[in-house]
C-alpha cells in the first residue's frame, strides 16, 4: 500500500504569463436546436466517404426530442456568405447524428452529402445558417492534428475538445486529449531515484485549470483527484497529472516514476499505463496472454532511470506480451513498439553503450522463461540450474565471433511502481534492426517459419552434391558461408538442445551483390546442460547435441551438404581452431561470465523473493551462484565437445541418424488425384486467429477444399467483421452459432485463445483440428492427454480397416511432410469411440485420431460432433507429400458422412 501525505501548502501556478494564453476555440453559444459536434480538417485515414475517398467532414446533431427540418438550412466556411451551401430537404429525427462531407464536390446522393468547400486544416470557421439567414451554430478551430478531431466534450457541452479516436455518427464518448502542442504539467522533482521520502509539487501550465493526479498508472483526465497541495511520496510510486477546465484537458499527462529506497544498480525501465490494459479480464493483455496481434496492443509510457537514479527518456510506446510457451507463465515478457501514434516514431538512446546505430522501432524485455525461477510454473523447469545470463552470453559470443548479434542487457522493471523483477533488454530483430546493422532496407526475414525462398534454398542445398566445385561455388553465393559456419559452432559448443527447428531468425537481402542467407542467434536458453537430464560439467556427447536438436530442422543436414565438400572440410575445420583461440577461448568465456555475474548478483536476492516469495531468498542464491560455477566449470568439456567436430569422419557417422534410413521407408505413392467434388452447397469455415496472419498452409487448405467445390469461408475468431455478414451477423460471436451454419470446421493451430479453442470443439459441427496440441493447450478433455514431439516427418498407418486410412499398408512408414518440420504429437486418447489411426516412426505418440459422435471423452464427456485429430501444423500443408495430403481428403469426408471414394 502506498503512503500518500498531504502538505498544507498552496497551489503553485508559478509560469509565465505568456504560457498561459492558450484559448479554446470559439463556439457560438448552444441554444436548443441543431448542433455542429465535430469537425474533422485532417482526414487521412479514419473514415471514407461514399467514394471511397478520406474527405473531410462535420458533423450536425439534433439533440432534442422533436424532429427537426432542415430546409432552408445552409453551412459556410465564410461568415460574410452565409448561404455558401444550402442542405437537402430532409428531417433530422430526434438524438440522430448527420456526417456532411467537406470535400468541395458540391454533389448530394443517397449515399453522402458533400459542399462546395473543403475545411483548412490550418483552422477557420465553420457555420451552420438557419431558414432566416441567422446563424444557428459556428466553431472558429485552430490547427488539427491529422486524423484526431475537434468536438464537443459530451456531445452538447460549449466545451470543444480533441478526440484521438473520432465519432463520426455517434456521441462524442471517447476520452479526450489537449492540442497536440499543449504543454505539460510540470512536477518538482521529476522522476528519479530517493533514498528517503520525496515532497513533490505540481505545476500547471495553463491559467484558469485545475491539476489532477493519479498514483496507479491511471490516466488522469478521467477520475484523477484534484491537486491541493505538495505530495509527499515514502515509497515507490508512479504519478501521472493532468490539467483539466472545464473537464477538458489543455495540457499534456505527465508521467513520472519515485524510485524510494529502491534499487539494486542496475538500470530501471519503468511502464507505466492503465490498469485496466493489464488486468481487465476480457481486454487485459497480461490476463490474456495467449492474444496476439496489433489488436492486443496497448498504450505504454516507458522510463528510463540510469544505474544513478537518473531520468532518461520518458516516452509514449505500445505494449505487447512477448513469447511463444513463455505465455503461460506468471512472468511475462514485453514488446515495445515506437509508433508515431503514441510518441517518437523511432527510440533515439544510447541503451546498448556508445556503439552507433542505437536508434529502436521495437525492443524487447525477456522475462527468460525456462533459464528464469518463473519457469516453476512449466513441466521441466529446473530450480537449481537457473542462471538467468545463457540467452545473453550466446548471443554476446556470436558477435564476439564476428557475427551480428541482437544486443541486450539487463535491467529491473516497474510495472505501475510494482516491482517485477529482473529483464533482459534486448534488440528486437526485424527489417529495422537488419537496416541499422547493414545498411540495407530491404529484406526477406523469418523465425522458424515456413517461407518460400528459404524453402526452395533448403532443398536445393540439401540435395545438391557440394563435392563438385561449381555446386559448393554455388552454395557460397547463397549462403553466408562464415556465418553459417559460426552459428553451428557456437550451438555445438554451448550443447543448445533447442535450436535445430527453431529458436534463430534466418534472413537476406532482397538485392544487390550479397543477397545470401544469414543466421542470427534468438532464444538460447536450454544451453549449457540445462533440461535433458544433461550434466553440463560432462563430456555429453556430440550425438546427443545432435540428435536431440539438430536433427530437427534444416541447419544440421545442410552441414552435412556442405561437408561433402574438401574446400568446406578444411574451412571448417580451420574455423573450429580459430573461434577456440578467440571468441570461445575458455579463459575468455569464464571472464565474461564474471563479468555477467557481478552485474546481477545485487538483483538475484530480490529476483527471487518475487518471483518465488515461499522460498529462501538466501538458498536460491546460492543455488544461483553454483550453477554459474557449474557453467564455468564446464568450459573444458564444451570445447572437447567442439574438437569432436575436427574429426569429420567421426562426425559424419553421425548424420544417418538425423533423418529415417532409406531402407526403412516404402517407396513414395504417387500423390493423389483430386477426389469426387463434395456435394453441391457444402460450407466450410476455416478458422484463424486473425485474417493477417494467415499462413501458406491455411492458405493451401481453403485452396485445396473450394477445388472440390466447397465454398470456404476463411473466418477469424478475434473479428467480428471477417464474419459471414450472411450467417451470422456482426454482432454474433458465439461459436454455437458460427458453427451452426457450416457443414464442417477447420481450425487452425493459429488459434491460440484457449477458451475460443474449447468452445469451438464443442459445437455439433464437425471439426478438424489443425495439430493435436491446439487440443491440450485448449483443454480439450481427451485423457491421458499431453506431451508433443517437435519437428517429426514420417508416421505409419495403424488401423488399415478405418475408411480415412482403409487399404494403407499398416506398420510402414511414410513421410508426411517434405522437409524436417513442426509436426505435433499427443499420446493417444481413451475411451469408446475414439481411435488412433496413425502414429510416429518412433514411439506410441499418435499422429492421426478420430472420435465418433458420443465417442467418450474425458470425465464421460460425449462428442457433440464427427472429429479428426489431424497430425500436420497450419504452416505446414503446402509442404504435405501426396500421402499426407490424400488422408486429409478422406479425412474431411469422413468428417462430413460421406462415402469414401474409391479414387482417392
Amino acid at each position: 500500500m502506498r503512503r500518500l501525505i498531504l502538505l498544507g501548502w498552496p497551489l503553485l501556478l508559478g509560469l509565465l504569463p505568456a504560457l498561459l494564453a492558450i484559448s479554446p476555440p470559439a463556439a457560438q453559444a448552444a441554444t436548443p436546436g441543431v448542433l455542429i459536434t465535430e469537425v474533422m480538417a485532417a482526414n487521412t485515414s479514419t473514415v471514407s466517404d461514399d467514394q471511397g475517398g478520406y474527405s473531410d467532414w462535420l458533423e450536425l446533431h439534433n439533440p432534442t426530442d422533436s424532429p427537426i427540418s432542415l430546409a432552408g438550412y445552409t453551412l459556410t466556411d465564410d461568415p460574410a456568405t452565409p448561404d455558401k451551401w444550402r442542405l437537402p430537404v430532409t428531417t433530422l429525427a430526434p438524438e440522430a447524428f448527420l456526417v456532411v462531407w467537406a470535400s468541395g464536390d458540391n454533389r448530394v446522393t443517397s449515399a453522402g452529402w458533400h459542399t462546395n468547400f473543403r475545411l483548412n486544416v490550418g483552422g477557420e470557421y465553420v457555420g451552420l445558417f438557419g431558414p432566416d439567414g441567422q446563424v444557428v451554430d459556428a466553431v472558429t478551430f485552430e490547427k488539427q492534428e491529422t486524423d484526431v478531431s475537434l468536438g464537443r466534450l459530451g456531445t452538447v457541452s460549449d466545451r470543444w475538445v480533441a478526440f484521438p479516436i473520432p465519432t463520426p455518427w455517434t456521441a462524442n464518448t471517447t476520452r479526450p486529449q489537449a492540442a497536440a502542442d499543449a504543454l505539460p504539467v510540470l512536477l518538482r522533482p521529476g522522476s528519479g531515484r530517493f533514498v528517503a521520502p520525496v515532497t513533490v509539487r505540481l505545476e500547471t501550465p495553463v491559467g484558469r485549470a485545475t491539476v489532477y493526479y493519479t498514483l496507479d498508472g491511471a490516466d488522469p483526465t478521467l477520475g484523477g483527484q484534484a491537486y491541493t497541495a505538495p505530495l509527499e511520496i515514502a515509497e515507490t510510486t508512479v504519478l501521472r497529472a493532468v490539467a483539466l477546465r472545464d473537464g477538458a484537458p489543455v495540457s499534456a499527462v505527465t508521467t513520472a516514476t519515485y524510485l524510494v529506497g529502491e534499487g539494486t544498480g542496475l538500470p530501471v525501465v519503468s511502464l507505466v499505463t492503465e490498469p485496466a490494459h493489464l488486468w481487465d479480464v476480457t481486454t487485459g493483455i497480461y490476463v490474456n496472454a495467449e492474444a496476439r496481434g496489433r489488436a492486443w496492443e496497448r498504450p505504454v509510457t516507458v522510463e528510463w532511470l540510469s544505474p544513478k537514479g537518473e531520468l532518461g527518456f520518458s516516452v509514449g510506446a505500445g505494449l505487447r506480451i512477448h513469447g511463444n510457451i513463455s505465455r503461460r507463465t506468471s512472468k511475462q515478457s514485453f514488446r515495445l513498439y515506437f509508433r508515431g501514434e503514441y510518441g517518437p516514431r523511432e527510440l533515439a538512446y544510447p541503451l546498448f553503450g556508445t556503439a552507433p546505430g542505437q536508434r529502436y522501432g521495437r525492443l524487447v524485455l525477456r522475462a527468460g522463461a525456462n533459464d528464469s525461477w518463473s519457469c516453476h510454473e512449466g513441466p521441466s523447469c529446473s530450480f537449481g540450474e537457473v542462471v538467468y545470463v545463457r540467452d545473453q552470453v550466446v548471443r554476446e559470443l556470436h558477435g564476439a565471433m564476428g557475427q551480428v548479434a541482437a544486443r541486450g542487457r539487463w535491467v529491473e522493471v516497474y510495472l505501475n511502481g510494482d516491482y517485477w523483477g529482473l529483464y533482459n533488454l534486448t534488440e528486437r530483430i526485424n527489417e529495422s534492426f537488419l537496416a541499422t546493422h547493414f545498411d540495407h532496407d530491404y529484406w526477406d526475414l523469418l523465425r522458424n517459419e515456413e517461407h518460400i525462398t528459404w524453402d526452395a534454398f533448403v532443398d536445393w542445398i540439401t540435395s545438391a552434391d557440394l563435392s563438385a566445385a561449381a555446386q559448393y561455388e554455388q552454395a557460397v553465393q547463397q549462403l553466408d558461408i562464415e556465418n553459417f559456419t559460426s552459428f553451428i559452432i557456437l550451438e555445438l559448443w554451448a550443447g543448445d538442445t533447442d535450436w535445430g527447428g527453431g529458436n534463430w531468425y534466418v534472413a537476406r537481402r532482397q538485392y544487390g551483390t550479397d543477397a545470401r542467407w544469414r543466421l542470427f542467434v534468438w532464444d538460447a536458453e536450454m544451453t549449457f546442460g540445462l533440461i535433458y537430464g544433461i550434466d553440463a560439467t560432462e563430456d555429453f556427447s556430440l550425438s546427443q547435441v545432435v540428435i536431440n536438436s539438430g536433427a530437427h530442422g534444416p541447419l544440421i543436414p545442410i552441414l552435412a551438404s556442405l561437408l561433402a565438400s574438401p574446400q568446406y572440410q578444411a574451412y571448417f575445420t580451420a574455423q573450429i581452431e580459430r573461434h577456440l583461440a578467440g571468441a570461445l577461448a575458455t579463459e575468455s568465456v569464464r571472464s565474461r561470465l564474471a563479468t555477467l555475474v557481478a552485474e546481477l548478483r545485487p538483483a538475484i536476492a530480490a529476483e527471487a523473493a518475487r518471483w518465488l516469495p515461499d522460498r529462501e531468498p538466501a538458498v536460491l542464491v546460492a543455488q544461483w551462484e553454483a550453477a554459474m560455477q557449474r557453467i564455468a566449470d564446464s568450459l573444458e568439456a564444451s570445447e572437447r565437445r567442439l574438437r569432436q567436430l575436427s574429426d569429420l569422419e567421426t562426425f559424419r557417422q553421425l548424420l544417418p541418424q538425423l533423418s529415417v534410413s532409406d531402407t526403412l521407408v516404402p517407396a513414395p505413392i504417387p500423390p493423389p488425384l483430386l477426389p469426387a467434388p463434395l456435394p453441391p452447397g457444402t460450407r466450410v469455415a476455416l478458422l484463424v486467429h486473425h485474417l493477417d496472419e494467415l499462413s501458406e498452409g491455411d492458405a493451401a487448405v481453403a485452396t485445396r477444399l473450394a477445388r472440390r467445390g466447397a465454398s470456404v469461408n476463411v473466418i477469424s475468431t478475434h473479428d467480428e467483421s471477417a464474419l459471414d455478414p450472411v450467417l451470422v451477423p456482426a454482432a454474433i460471436i458465439d461459436p454455437v452459432v458460427v458453427a451452426s451454419g457450416y457443414d464442417l470446421l477447420l481450425m487452425s493451430s493459429s488459434i491460440r485463445v484457449l477458451e475460443t479453442a474449447a468452445r469451438y470443439a464443442q459445437t455439433a459441427t464437425p471439426l478438424i483440428f489443425w495439430e493435436p496440441l491446439l487440443l491440450e493447450a485448449a483443454r480439450v478433455p481427451l485423457a491421458p492427454w499431453g506431451g508433443t514431439r517437435p519437428e517429426q516427418t514420417d508416421i505409419r498407418i495403424v488401423d488399415p480397416e478405418h475408411p480415412i486410412t482403409a487399404g494403407l499398408p499398416a506398420d510402414q512408414p511414410f513421410r508426411a511432410v517434405r522437409r524436417p518440420d513442426t509436426f505435433s504429437v499427443a499420446y493417444p486418447p481413451s475411451g469408446p469411440g475414439v481411435h488412433v489411426l496413425a502414429k510416429h516412426l518412433t514411439g506410441d505418440d499418435a499422429a492421426l485420431m478420430v472420435a465418433e459422435v458420443g465417442a467418450e471423452l474425458a470425465n464421460g464427456q460425449p462428442a457433440a460432433a464427427r472429429t479428426v485429430f489431424w497430425f500436420g501444423h497450419h504452416d505446414t500443408f503446402h509442404l504435405s507429400t501426396g500421402e499426407a495430403v490424400r488422408l486429409f481428403d478422406r479425412a474431411v469426408d469422413w468428417a462430413l458422412g460421406l462415402p469414401r471414394d474409391a479414387g482417392i
